[in-house]
């Protein structure tokens, strides 16, 4: 892998999937009571979806400077595809209030 140039273009989607599962994967058997207050598992799921918001933003930015490099034509659409995809569904939870959200303000 260390001779694999444009690693960033396969990196960050992977890393915002990764966050985003794991912040799912850290409410996934919470009770309500613990939701309600504020201990590690609702700091850790409000910091996961602002690390996945942020994650999309530079898979946006990463996907847009790979059309000024020399890669694949089908790879770098690819790259965008995945990064609007990705955006869009952060742009969903955002307006759902899923992302950042702290569950002891309901």
């Amino acid at each position: 892998m260390r001779e694999e140039r444009h690693l960033s273009v396969r990196v960050v989607p992977l890393l915002a999937v990764l966050v985003l599962a794991a912040a799912f994967f850290v409410v996934a058997n919470t009770t309500i009571i613990e939701m309600a207050t504020l201990n590690a598992k609702t700091m850790v799921y409000t910091a996961l979806t602002w690390g996945f918001a942020a994650l999309s933003v530079a898979g946006l930015l990463v996907a847009r400077a790979a059309y000024r490099r020399k890669m694949h034509r089908w790879v770098r659409l690819h790259a965008l595809t995945v990064a609007v995809a990705r955006w869009a569904f952060c742009a969903y939870l955002a307006r759902w209030g899923l992302i950042g959200l702290r569950f002891r303000e309901f």
